[in-house]
């Protein structure tokens, strides 16, 4: 398995309407690719100081299923506009 993770930290000038409509359309992207096996999106609930406001975890069969969700044109659509409110880091790894 191919997981993929996405850690989100809202910009300082994002409004609580810009961060909730760039959640929304990343919760949606799952609609229109079928090469993830697992997703979930969510506000990062840790019980020690994050930096990170929310994260995606997501997981694949393979890389290549990874890759073929990487390039998908919705995804960059979606990414173009989670770039705009959030800074982010990403973290993939096989297990």
């Amino acid at each position: 398995m191919f997981n993929h993770i996405v850690l989100f930290k809202a910009k300082n000038t994002a409004t609580k309407t810009e961060i909730g409509a760039a959640l929304e359309s990343l919760e949606k992207l799952l609609e229109e690719v079928v090469e993830v096996k697992t997703w979930s999106v969510s506000k990062v609930l840790s019980m020690r100081p994050s930096p990170y406001d929310y994260v995606q975890f997501s997981v694949f069969d393979n890389v290549k299923g990874m890759d073929q969700y990487r390039h998908h044109p919705r995804h960059e659509q979606v990414k173009a506009k989670l770039k705009q409110v959030f800074d982010y880091e990403v973290v993939d790894f096989e297990a």
